[in-house]
C-alpha cells in the first residue's frame, strides 16, 4: 500500500511503500518525486542502521517484500 508524504513544501512529495526487509526487519521504500538519482537507485529506510545490522557493504544485496 503506497503512503503518500509532503513533509515540507522545500522536499517535496515522498512516495513510501511498507517492506519487510531480508525476512526481519521492517522498513519502507522511499521514492521522492525531486530527486537526482536515476530509476536505478532504491532508497529503504528503517529504524536500524541496515549496513550494521546486516553487516552489508557496498553491492551487497537485501530482499524487500510488500507488505
Amino acid at each position: 500500500k503506497r503512503i503518500h508524504l509532503q513533509p515540507n513544501p522545500t522536499l517535496g512529495i515522498i512516495d513510501c511503500y511498507p517492506v519487510k526487509i531480508n525476512k526481519e526487519i521492517k522498513g519502507a521504500i522511499v521514492i521522492p518525486l525531486k530527486t537526482r538519482h536515476n530509476a536505478t537507485i532504491v532508497e529503504v529506510v528503517a529504524p536500524v542502521c541496515l549496513r550494521d545490522y546486516f553487516q552489508l557493504h557496498d553491492g551487497d544485496e537485501v530482499t524487500c517484500e510488500l507488505v
